[in-house]
């Protein structure tokens, strides 16, 4: 059976296997209908989690995951101590069910305590093999080989993603720091409660509107951008169909429930929020109950114009600017400012930001809860969790060493 491996952010690959499991049964068989094979034992390896499948059903993943870098499928493993041994097996391979005669190929590679420890060289010695094979390089390949070696054995995979999957297609137009969709997707999994019809979710900072849209979107597959695998030879005939999206007819795509609003100081950055949402809707078919405010955070009075139904839950997810890229005095004075005027009116409060190492706000009326530290980037932050005042306890994950990178 296939194996695959689905990269995601470093440290949070139990997130990522949530995510999985949560989709898993909207992935549909070769018949169309929704799948009958059970959820995947999946092995955490550092960076992203392995498990075996169907072909059909690893490589749709690339349709629904939102938290997934990449989705690679395993090829081969072997002992590779000398670059002439490396060179055989790669050789030995039967590419013909990936790789058409006129693709142009690419190679990454990587190594760990191994005799083979020289990228320039590793990667001659890939190319050697597949330039004998009549294969072209590119530095945009069409498909590209991911070779690592450890300990002298050689793991060969195949990208079947393509291009990075935070690309969903809608944001064509950003903010100057947007946070990248992966990492939008991934606060959204540490909200412990699902949003309702009396609930109101707001981006204080919206920008772009990245973090409005990627809550929209959890569950709801992508087919509107293109992926490497629907090119290879021995992808299933029916995944390639024009209307192979058909087959997920039992995916609601109606009216989310939850009221959404994003608000920003910039006119023009709510212009290409705007023109993204166009995009959402185009690309995913949703509607929603969306609004869009240029105004300070601190100036949101929510009232029966913007809030049809307030007294249930709100849900503050914010990335503001903190320092490193953009200018951010006064974020964090004008959030408190917008929960002072606003959070008497919901029966349930929580907010989610994200800060730099070492800097934890206080607001008058909620209290922190979770506070878990990660690299974004090159950025260290927290992503501090605060809850609605009354006794709660104080969960630390300081002990965790997070990376998100590309």
């Amino acid at each position: 059976m296939p194996r695959f491996f689905v990269s995601g952010p470093l440290g949070f690959e139990q997130k990522l296997i949530e995510e999985l499991q949560s989709v898993w049964f909207l992935l549909a068989d070769l018949d169309g209908l929704p799948t009958r094979a059970g959820f995947p034992e999946m092995t955490v390896i550092e960076g992203g989690v392995e498990f075996d499948t169907e072909l059909h059903l690893g490589l749709q993943l690339n349709f629904f995951s939102k938290q997934a870098y990449r989705v690679l499928l395993r090829v081969a493993h072997f002992p590779a101590r000398f670059y002439d041994q490396l060179e055989k097996q790669l050789a030995q391979i039967n590419w013909a069910g990936y790789l058409k005669p006129e693709s142009s190929v690419g190679f990454k590679v990587s190594f760990a305590k191994s005799r083979l420890n020289n990228e320039k060289n590793l990667i001659e010695a890939c190319q050697n093999v597949f330039k004998k094979k009549g294969f072209n390089f590119s530095e945009e390949p069409e498909q590209t080989l991911f070779i690592r070696i450890t300990r002298d054995h050689a793991e060969i995979s195949i990208d079947s993603s393509g291009e990075h999957l935070h690309r969903r297609g809608y944001r064509l137009q950003q903010g100057e720091a947007p946070i990248r969709e992966n990492l939008a997707a991934l606060l959204w999994s540490f909200m412990p409660e699902m949003a309702g019809p009396n609930d109101l979710i707001f981006d204080p900072f919206c920008g772009s509107g990245t973090l409005l849209f990627e809550y929209l979107l959890k569950a709801q597959p992508n087919f509107s951008r293109p992926y490497a695998f629907l090119s290879w030879p021995n992808c299933p005939a029916i995944m390639k169909s024009a209307t192979f999206n058909k087959n997920f007819r039992w995916i609601d795509t109606s009216d989310v429930a939850p009221q959404l609003l994003g608000s920003d100081m910039s006119a023009d950055v709510l212009k290409k929020a705007q023109a993204n949402w166009e995009l959402v809707q185009k690309h995913y078919g949703l509607k929603s109950r969306l609004h869009w405010l240029e105004s300070r955070c601190a100036q949101v009075k929510l009232d029966g114009a913007i809030v049809q139904q307030p007294g249930g839950t709100l849900f503050v997810v914010a990335n503001p600017p903190y320092g490193e890229r953009l200018d951010d005095r006064g974020a964090m004075e004008d959030l408190n400012i917008f929960l002072k005027q606003n959070g008497s009116g919901f029966q349930q409060v929580h907010v989610l930001v994200l800060q730099p190492l070492g800097r934890v706000p206080e607001f008058e009326n909620v209290s922190l809860k979770d506070k878990i530290p990660f690299s974004n980037q090159g950025l260290k932050l927290n992503l501090l969790h605060y809850l609605k005042k009354r006794n709660i306890k104080i969960e630390s994950h300081m002990d965790k060493k997070i990376e998100i990178g590309s």
